[in-house]
């Protein structure tokens, strides 16, 4: 065996070893990073919403889902401090999500480059920066002189996020699908948001609460399901391209992968 390890060429020893056609490309892999950027944050704010739950002193007498996520912080000073230290970090995940994702495709980010106008993904890259910030008024707004401003800053909170998603959905290049049930999803999240905000103004507060906990329940679902169509998207790529590539004659499969890979 040593004797036949000794006998191989040292054609290959000191170059570089060259890259894979079956490996992903550099767009393939800053897609699948935002998708893991998307799944992290969302993960963390079904953590932080049972969390929050589970801090609840009085659940042994009441259940915390029927009271608001504002009345579960105020209660609770553990509850206070997550809304305060892990909300913030999970709302970063859609900007950075984002900010890779239309970096890839070559768009602009926030300020204009030559060949790089701003557009519809600026709108939705900057509702998604005002997220991490919103999240920070919300929290630290309870227990405060800034109580009164409360209401305000979750309503805006809950439509930046609706915001960024179809902003993030309408930028998919292959996965349509994802667009349409993206933007299934908001209508429902906008519906069931409108009949929170007309159980909050008519004072039934039990009902408003469970409306409310379940728009706080959508934002990570719809953060799911970009993630997955990111991914899906990448991998259909990937199976188109190894289909074309097999299925002709002319070039060499391992050149025309990496040819159209790196096109």
């Amino acid at each position: 065996t040593a004797m036949a390890v000794w006998s191989l060429p040292l054609e290959g020893v000191g170059k570089r070893p060259q890259n894979d056609a079956n490996e992903p490309t550099r767009e393939e892999r800053l897609d699948q990073l935002a998708a893991r950027v998307l799944i992290c944050g969302s993960l963390g704010t079904f953590w932080l919403l049972h969390a929050l739950a589970a801090s609840f002193p009085l659940r042994s007498l009441h259940s915390p889902f029927k009271r608001d996520l504002g009345c579960l912080c105020a209660y609770s000073t553990a509850a206070l401090r997550l809304s305060r230290l892990v909300a913030p970090m999970t709302a970063m995940a859609m900007p950075v999500a984002m900010a890779i994702r239309f970096d890839r495709l070559g768009l602009s980010l926030i300020v204009p480059m030559p060949g790089r106008p701003a557009g519809l993904h600026t709108a939705a890259l900057l509702s998604a920066s005002s997220l991490p910030v919103l999240t920070v008024a919300s929290a630290w707004s309870v227990r405060s002189s800034l109580y009164s401003h409360h209401q305000l800053f979750i309503v805006l909170l809950f439509l930046a996020h609706l915001g960024s998603s179809l902003g993030f959905a309408a930028h998919f290049e292959m996965v349509k699908w994802a667009v349409l049930s993206a933007t299934f999803w908001v209508i429902v999240a906008f519906y069931t948001f409108a009949k929170y905000a007309s159980e909050f103004s008519s004072v039934s507060l039990v009902r408003a609460a469970k409306l409310q906990w379940a728009c706080a329940h959508m934002v990570p679902v719809i953060g799911l399901l970009l993630a997955a169509a990111l991914e899906v998207e990448s991998g259909f790529a990937r199976a188109l391209v190894d289909f074309i590539c097999e299925s002709q004659d002319v070039i060499p499969t391992k050149m025309c992968k990496r040819m159209l890979r790196n096109a």
